[in-house]
């Protein structure tokens, strides 16, 4: 795979989607007096819109951050915000926020490689991503399991991805839901609901 490619996927997919809240204090613990201000102080001009500030802020650090402000700086590398675009930078960052843990992370790079025409890759950072609870990667991972795309076509494990994306509040879920019961067998629809049951009791 051509890294022109991939970093190209990867902007397309931070382009795509806005940004998230996510908690990233235990890893903050761990940097020292002065990574910790620099990240505080990156978050601060991000908030403010000095985009420009906030790289200079997060650059030096932004391999040991906390994986949310090594979320935001691919962000900005990518849109070029507050400076001329860098597509490596924002790749690197983007694949270390999800090394790191970070949801929309794994989603995003999950979606890139995809698009870059690194399906198994793909596939398993979307696996990550709805480990986590990620909505949209339990519905991204319904699509391919009814499709067959890449993965062997399951319609049952799509009925659970999908029934998962509606739990966690994907709004086009229900419909993809409702339109894959209507071909499945009795059998099929009971045992994805006995699974969508488990994996989501209390």
């Amino acid at each position: 795979m051509k890294r022109s490619l991939l970093t190209a996927a990867i902007l397309f997919a931070l382009a795509a989607f806005p940004a998230r809240a996510d908690d990233d204090a235990d890893r903050a613990r761990v940097l020292s007096p002065a990574a910790l201000a620099a990240v505080l102080e990156g978050y601060a001009a991000y908030q403010a819109g000095e985009h420009a500030a906030a790289v200079a802020a997060w650059e030096p650090v932004v391999r040991n951050a906390p994986h949310r402000a090594q979320y935001l700086y691919a962000r900005i590398r990518a849109d070029g915000a507050g400076s001329a675009p860098d597509p490596a930078a924002a790749a690197e960052a983007l694949a270390d926020a999800a090394a790191h843990g970070h949801a929309e992370g794994q989603y995003l790079l999950g979606l890139a490689l995809w698009s870059a025409g690194d399906a198994e890759s793909g596939i398993e950072w979307l696996h990550a991503a709805a480990n986590q609870n990620w909505a949209e990667a339990h519905y991204a991972l319904g699509q391919l399991f009814e499709a067959g795309d890449g993965v062997d076509q399951d319609p049952v494990e799509a009925l659970v991805r999908y029934g998962l994306a509606i739990h966690f509040g994907h709004p086009l879920a229900i419909a993809r839901f409702e339109q894959l019961t209507a071909r499945l067998d009795p059998d099929q629809i009971a045992a994805g609901n006995a699974r969508i049951a488990a994996a989501t009791a209390p």
